[in-house]
């Protein structure tokens, strides 16, 4: 689709696109739960959501990108000092805590 209009209302257009991506990366179920999940915890490994949501190593990683691309989470990596592995934890970015807040998503109780 092609806007052809620099602003709309008070939006300028790279922030219409960034709205939309941001819209994109909730409107799937299992990237939302992984926003939930990781809002509930604080940071989860790669391979602890792998195990939480039983999908396929490439798909969680799809997941992964596209909520990292529109800010909503973001990567930190960590050198396990005993196997010397580089290790990844993904956690909610303040963009993405205050957009479940606006969705009247609260922590669960566990």
């Amino acid at each position: 689709m092609v806007v052809n209009v620099g602003v709309v209302g008070d939006m300028q257009l790279s922030e219409i696109k960034s709205l939309a991506e941001t819209a994109g990366a909730i409107a799937n179920t299992l990237r939302l739960a992984i926003m939930m999940a990781l809002h509930d915890v604080g940071k989860k490994s790669f391979n602890e959501l792998l195990d939480a949501f039983e999908v396929n190593p490439n798909s969680l990683n799809y997941h992964l990108t596209k909520l990292l691309k529109a800010g909503l989470i973001e990567r930190e990596r960590t050198a396990k000092q005993t196997l010397e592995e580089k290790h990844s934890f993904y956690k909610l970015t303040a963009k993405g805590e205050e957009l479940l807040r606006s969705l009247g998503v609260t922590p669960s109780s566990g």
